[in-house]
């Protein structure tokens, strides 16, 4: 292939929502880990609360956030997935930017997950860690459930030497 091709190929992985790093016990398929998706964000958006800016729902900020993700992005209409949101809520990171946290199950044909997600806009980009297991390992043991819980709590985007956010 070309220079210009393998460029072309490289920033198209870029934009894909692969993990930028994963980690989950040794020896298994996946059902449990915890991993950072690192992608471009649309131009203009900023923050999570731009997805329900337009919407007339009472509902707090966070949980519309959820539920509209749910919807469209994990468990949309025709995806065979059924996706259930336990809670949502909003932090502010000391630079003032929002971290979205979501906590939900999804079920598809094959697995039935719990999941907890954080997500934030910085640098142009979405980063979103997620930390999950199967929904019947979650239920069973509450070290499990404290420890993925810690993990998305800590999540926090540092800012590099210049004070920008890191590029990946």
């Amino acid at each position: 292939p070309s220079l210009a091709e393998a460029a072309a190929r490289e920033r198209a992985r870029r934009a894909s929502a692969e993990p930028v790093v994963a980690f989950g016990p040794v020896g298994t398929a996946g059902e449990e880990n915890v991993s950072v998706i690192v992608t471009p964000a649309t131009p203009g958006f900023t923050s999570m609360r731009q997805l329900v800016a337009a919407d007339n729902s009472a509902a707090p900020p966070a949980e519309r956030e959820a539920e509209y993700l749910l919807r469209t992005t994990i468990a949309p209409e025709g995806s065979g997935k059924v996706a259930e949101l336990l809670g949502a809520r909003e932090r502010v990171d000391a630079a003032g930017r929002s971290l979205f946290e979501m906590e939900y199950t999804v079920r598809g044909r094959a697995f039935y997950r719990h999941n907890v997600a954080v997500l934030c806009v910085a640098g142009g980009r979405l980063l979103t860690l997620n930390a999950q297991a199967a929904e019947e390992d979650w239920q069973a043991d509450a070290g499990r459930r404290a420890r993925l819980r810690a993990c998305a709590e800590s999540f926090a985007v540092v800012a590099d030497a210049t004070g920008g956010v890191p590029t990946f």
